[in-house]
């Protein structure tokens, strides 16, 4: 299965930005091992492992936030055209009204 950064960074490559995507990708979060690395190492390896998750968050919440407006446009063009079709349909019923209102009795009739 594929690690959750990697499945954000495949989309955002799919998307566009190239640097960005790689800039996300987590191969192996780094473990601090105190035999190798130095305390300023792993440090170090603290600061960059956050770094790479608080971009891969910022990369998710920006994506669900476009997916939300992507949405959220298309339910207000669904609205405003089922408003449009509606209102429509209510003048025409209203000009049958006035014509059934206004109908002559007996005389000739144009149409």
């Amino acid at each position: 299965m594929i690690e959750p950064s990697n499945a954000l960074a495949s989309i955002v490559r799919q998307s566009g930005p190239q640097e960005f995507a790689d800039a996300i990708t987590i191969d192996q979060p780094a473990t601090c091992n105190r035999e190798v690395h130095s305390p300023a190492g792993c440090y170090e390896l603290a600061v960059i492992n956050a770094r790479q998750h608080v971009v891969a968050d910022i990369a998710a919440i920006g994506f669900a936030l476009f997916a939300a407006a992507v949405v959220g446009r298309i339910a207000v063009t669904f609205v405003a055209l089922f408003g449009t079709c509606l209102e429509y349909h209510r003048a025409r019923a209203q000009v049958r009204a006035s014509a059934k209102l206004h109908a002559s009795h007996g005389g000739l009739v144009d149409g």
